[in-house]
C-alpha cells in the first residue's frame, strides 16, 4: 500500500563548458529535463476500509543553470504540465512553482 502499480522517474541533462570559446572551462551551462509518471491504481485504504483511487499523472521539471567560475545562477521550474493530480490524497499540488537562485563557491 502507498505505492502506485507503475512508477517512473527519469532525467536527462546536457552540460557544456564552451571549451572552444573558453578553454579554461570557466563558463558552464547545464540544461535538465526530468519526468515523473505513475499509473492509476489503488494507493491504500481510507478509515472505513474503502480503497483510495490514485489517478495517473505525469509531471515535468526543468533546470537551467549557468556557471561562471565559482558563481552559479539557476532557475528550477516544477510541474511544467500544470498537473494537479496529487500523489497523497487530500494534499494539493502547487500549480507551477519556480526557484531562482545564486550560489557562490569560493576557496583560498
Amino acid at each position: 500500500q502507498g505505492l502506485p502499480p507503475r512508477h517512473f522517474v527519469g532525467a536527462g541533462t546536457i552540460r557544456t563548458g564552451f571549451q572552444r570559446i573558453f578553454p579554461s572551462g570557466i563558463l558552464q551551462l547545464q540544461l535538465r529535463l526530468a519526468v515523473e509518471h505513475w499509473s492509476d491504481g489503488v494507493i491504500g485504504l481510507d478509515g472505513f476500509g474503502s480503497p483510495l483511487a490514485l489517478p495517473r499523472a505525469t509531471y515535468l521539471r526543468s533546470l537551467v543553470q549557468i556557471g561562471f567560475g565559482g558563481l552559479q545562477i539557476y532557475w528550477d521550474r516544477s510541474n511544467l504540465t500544470l498537473e494537479e493530480t496529487p500523489y497523497v490524497p487530500g494534499l494539493p499540488i502547487v500549480g507551477r512553482p519556480s526557484e531562482i537562485g545564486i550560489r557562490w563557491e569560493f576557496a583560498n
